[in-house]
């Protein structure tokens, strides 16, 4: 049908499928179906509005071939009911249905545009190009027809063919969304991120809902923030991670390398993000079969290396306050029990971070008894300030808001409590004993 035979209706209905608002469109053609139900163009856009939404295919089958039925000699009927077939898998029905539009308007470069369209779903790259040229030569600047040139050429190989179509497309349709798709891809391929990435920011611009645009900008970014974090420029890592959430929120990697390079910018969280990468790397190295074979005889020697720890303690806790008797130093070893059971806690993550903070009170609880003990003797006080800036407390508390935001405190916390751990031995086994007041003279 041609456009100045369209009525108001008719241009209502096509611009709200140009607005993506097919829904509306459709109440309108029913509108007009109720009062005209034998009236074939109705039903020719009635089955146009039902193809513009997801999973209803066979009802526009259904409308197109009623619309067959009417006026069996309009081409456009036969059109979209290749479309039709083609969305339904029918290959082969859909180019019977093109050929006969071909056949009733063989000057429609749109007709051979879908002609080429069914060629490359069936990998007939040949016979797509065949039938764009056929379109191009109707009208060169056919969007449809140069689009399926660019995917044909792509299929055989011939990529240097491809760009020429492609600036050519772009030269027709320099503010389409297609252009800019198309653009953004050659450059990718071409390895010039920081183009693609312009070029698929404006596609989805152009069409906010177009998926493939959306994921083709991810993946761009997606380099170019592992690129920036590799090379420490933090400040745009973080730029193009956050933008990677907005396309996906709660993307488990973009998330995961947000936290480390928030990390990275802030010097008392270095030594963590540089262990957690330090374990990522080495959890990704090639000899993982050498060290298979190195872990059974370190864990046989585990024992030996734990009692020669302990006997190293004892004897430097020794040369320091000499041999204390067992019950007048008991905290002494309950102190090495506890650092030892934080330890072992270290060594079994996901940790729960109710435990991570039983483990830290735990050994805080050390250092403020002996403060307190000291401040009631009297005698050699040491201010409870001091014990608890040297004590393992004081990583808990530089550390603390690192552990709080930390989108996976649960895993991330063995590293905080193995170096909590050590730190609490170190203190247990260099603080003084506790010394009886002396008696006063009678």
């Amino acid at each position: 049908m041609n456009h100045a035979e369209h009525t108001r209706w008719q241009e209502a209905v096509h611009h709200l499928l140009d607005v993506q608002r097919p829904e509306q469109a459709e109440q309108l053609v029913r509108r007009r179906l109720a009062t005209n139900p034998k009236e074939a163009a109705a039903h020719q856009l009635l089955a146009l509005t039902l193809l513009n939404q997801s999973g209803r295919t066979a009802e526009g089958l259904s409308a197109i071939r009623e619309a067959l039925v009417l006026d069996p000699q309009q081409a456009r009927a036969h059109y979209f009911h290749s479309v039709a077939l083609l969305r339904d898998s029918q290959l082969f029905a859909a180019m019977q249905a093109i050929e006969e539009a071909l056949r009733l308007d063989p000057r429609n470069a749109t007709f051979f545009g879908y002609q080429a369209v069914i060629h490359n779903a069936r990998r007939h790259s040949q016979e797509a190009l065949q039938a764009t040229a056929a379109g191009l030569a109707i009208n060169p600047g056919h969007l449809e027809c140069q689009f399926q040139r660019v995917t044909a050429l792509r299929q055989l190989g011939r990529p240097r063919e491809a760009a020429n179509t492609i600036r050519l497309l772009a030269y027709w349709h320099p503010n389409h969304p297609v252009a800019h798709q198309l653009q953004g891809e050659e450059a990718l391929r071409n390895h010039q991120l920081s183009a693609a990435e312009v070029h698929f920011r404006e596609a989805l611009r152009l069409r906010p809902g177009a998926e493939q645009s959306r994921k083709s900008l991810q993946e761009v970014l997606e380099w170019q923030a592992e690129s920036a974090f590799n090379r420490q420029d933090l400040p745009r890592a973080v730029a193009l991670y956050q933008d990677i959430l907005l396309l996906e929120p709660n993307q488990p990697e973009a998330t995961r390398r947000l936290w480390e390079a928030g990390l990275f910018q802030h010097w008392s969280q270095r030594p963590f993000a540089w262990q957690r990468c330090w374990r990522a790397t080495s959890s990704a190295d090639t000899n993982v079969p050498l060290l298979k074979r190195l872990a059974w005889p370190l864990l046989l020697a585990l024992p030996l290396l734990v009692a020669l720890a302990a006997r190293t303690a004892f004897q430097v806790r020794y040369a320091v306050v000499g041999p204390v008797p067992l019950l007048e130093d008991g905290w002494f070893y309950a102190g090495l029990l506890w650092a030892a059971a934080t330890l072992g806690l270290a060594q079994f993550p996901p940790i729960p971070l109710p435990a991570l903070w039983v483990a830290v009170a735990g050994g805080l609880g050390f250092a403020l008894r002996n403060s307190y003990r000291k401040w009631r003797q009297g005698t050699r006080k040491w201010p409870l300030g001091p014990t608890l800036l040297l004590s393992p407390g004081s990583m808990a508390l530089v550390n603390g808001h690192g552990n709080w935001l930390n989108p996976d405190g649960a895993n991330e916390a063995a590293g905080f409590l193995m170096i909590f751990a050590g730190l609490l031995l170190v203190y247990h086994v260099f603080r003084p004993v506790h010394q009886p007041a002396p008696a006063s003279p009678s």
